[in-house]
């Protein structure tokens, strides 16, 4: 009797994880991070239009329109007029820095985003000078894709990327909607904030924001992939 009860519980919680679209097998933090690097390996250089709307309780911000130039391992420009505001890390982390973050990086289950399963893997970050702080990685169980990232300091949850995505050439997946969200608890995190700052937007002044929390909406078109692009755009002009 016992082992039919057994077998009969097994049988439920297999339907029930079928059912839900939970995978059987959990990959190791090693295998999610090499698959999320395989969506990097097609790109080499590229430019997209992105549209931003900001939006912060008592500011009023028009939007803004900026051109992103990308060209592997790292180099960035942003070109836009006057200021822009835009995450520094808001096209997704740095592959570089997911190899880095893996010794300290584990699985912390599976849960729901958007009404589908996505890996939960937490890496915990201690920089010389910096208290400790954590970085939570949502990844889509089929693509592998990285649906969300929520960065937790001090206890304080202070930034918050959802990103919305589509095919190109049907096989590169890149992003086509960034949500950006964000919110301080504390004046002495405010140098956190230039995390929120750009590079260098085309010669623009840099904002500093006094503000404490806030949204904003990155909508991305136009993608040019691997066009050549050459190490004199990111140069800084003087």
């Amino acid at each position: 009797m016992k082992r039919v009860l057994l077998a009969f519980f097994s049988i439920v919680i297999m339907a029930c994880s079928v059912e839900n679209g939970f995978p059987q097998n959990q990959p190791t933090v090693k295998e999610i991070f090499r698959k999320v690097l395989k969506h990097w390996d097609p790109i080499n250089d590229y430019t997209v239009d992105s549209q931003i709307i900001v939006d912060i309780p008592g500011i009023r911000m028009p939007k803004m329109r900026v051109k992103i130039y990308f060209k592997k391992p790292d180099k960035v420009y942003l070109k836009a007029r006057g200021f822009a505001i835009f995450p520094k890390n808001g096209m997704g982390p740095d592959p570089r820095r997911l190899q880095k973050w893996e010794k300290n990086a584990r699985f912390a289950g599976i849960d729901r985003l958007r009404g589908h399963p996505v890996y939960h893997v937490i890496v915990e970050a201690n920089q010389p000078g910096v208290p400790l702080y954590q970085v939570h990685l949502y990844l889509s169980t089929k693509t592998f894709l990285i649906e969300k990232i929520k960065t937790v300091y001090s206890n304080r949850r202070f930034m918050s990327l959802k990103f919305r995505y589509k095919k190109l050439k049907k096989t590169i997946w890149v992003p086509k909607e960034i949500v950006a969200s964000f919110e301080l608890r504390s004046t002495k995190m405010d140098s956190i904030m230039n995390k929120f700052q750009p590079n260098r937007t085309g010669g623009s002044r840099i904002f500093k924001m006094p503000f404490k929390k806030g949204t904003v909406y990155i909508y991305l078109k136009n993608y040019k992939l691997n066009t050549g692009l050459k190490d004199s755009i990111f140069e800084k002009k003087k």
